[in-house]
């Protein structure tokens, strides 16, 4: 294992003979963590999430596909 690359930058790159770790994710995996699940451990309907960010069904904030878009809060009218 290259201590090198495990320390954050291997300056030989693809041409040392030490191991370099590869992490590689399966489209199964991948597939698995991008479904959502709740408390209890039951996968979430995604049609039923709403955004927090866009206030649009189907997205977490974080995945959210309008990534510029940014709701403002409605005005309370206060009076002094």
């Amino acid at each position: 294992m290259c201590l090198h690359y495990l320390t954050g930058f291997c300056p030989l790159g693809k041409d040392c003979e030490q191991a370099h770790p590869k992490f590689e994710v399966s489209a199964e995996a991948a597939a698995e963590a991008e479904s959502a699940y709740n408390q209890s451990g039951n996968r979430l309907n995604m049609d039923e999430v709403t955004c927090y960010r866009c206030s649009e069904k189907g997205h977490f904030a974080n995945k959210c596909p309008n990534r510029y878009v940014f709701l403002i809060p409605p005005i309370i009218n206060v009076l002094i």
